[in-house]
């Protein structure tokens, strides 16, 4: 059995980085984000709510990704999002802006 280097592993997490933003870049090309500006400001708004009641940050945190779980099984998008949350996550991890 091979095991991949570590420098293996990183440059297959940079491809499938690109690959992802790529992806977005030509399936979004025509979006304009500032369209969402008044959607993400509700949601802010709503889960700010629940953290001023008391609620910890990160049980916040956990329902809104709970939401987009749901919101991609609504479209049938259920199969993009663990490849979309690992590249996410990498990119977190390994560097470069996320907006």
């Amino acid at each position: 059995m091979h095991d991949a280097s570590e420098a293996e592993r990183d440059s297959v997490r940079a491809d499938s980085v690109r690959d992802c933003l790529d992806r977005i870049a030509r399936t979004s090309a025509d979006i304009d984000y500032r369209d969402f500006a008044p959607v993400s400001h509700q949601l802010a708004t709503i889960y700010g709510r629940l953290a001023e009641r008391g609620l910890p940050a990160s049980t916040v945190a956990v329902a809104m990704l709970g939401a987009t779980v749901n919101f991609y099984e609504c479209f049938g998008l259920s199969a993009e999002l663990p490849g979309q949350l690992r590249a996410l996550a990498d990119l977190m991890e390994y560097g470069g802006p996320l907006s």
